[in-house]
């Protein structure tokens, strides 16, 4: 599978005298990942972190556009279930990296298929966003 790389470095200026100063961060993401969560291992999870620690938006929609997976973390996970917190980023309350009990309690399977994915670092100014697809293969 060819790896590839989406990476923004963004420069902003400040203060009086113009002086600037680079606010950078990325997101290092495939275009096209195939999650395969059958604990081998193996691509049984999609990751998404930023590379300098800012919280990263997750969310994972389905080929009508219906949300089933959406997370706010430092760290973000996905491991092919569909999750409660499906809520817009606007009622999103930040957490601690820690899965809430009711994520682990009522979990079910997303079906084989084709999935799109949208990641947001969210502490930076602009924001920055990566978009790709999600092929769940069990």
């Amino acid at each position: 599978m060819k790896k590839c790389f989406f990476i923004i470095v963004i420069v902003a200026f400040f203060g009086i005298n113009g002086m600037a100063q680079t606010v950078a961060d990325s997101i290092i993401l495939p275009d096209v990942f195939v999650l395969t969560p059958n604990d081998d291992g193996i691509n049984d999870f999609f990751e998404v972190r930023s590379e300098k620690n800012n919280f990263v938006l997750l969310q994972i929609f389905n080929r009508w556009g219906h949300l089933v997976f959406s997370d706010e973390a430092k760290i973000c996970r996905w491991d092919g279930y569909r999750s409660n917190n499906t809520k817009t980023q606007s009622q999103n309350k930040r957490r601690k990296q820690k899965r809430s009990d009711d994520y682990l309690l009522n979990r079910e399977k997303v079906p084989e298929g084709i999935y799109y994915y949208v990641a947001e670092i969210q502490d930076v100014s602009p924001k920055i966003t990566k978009k790709g697809i999600i092929t769940v293969l069990y």
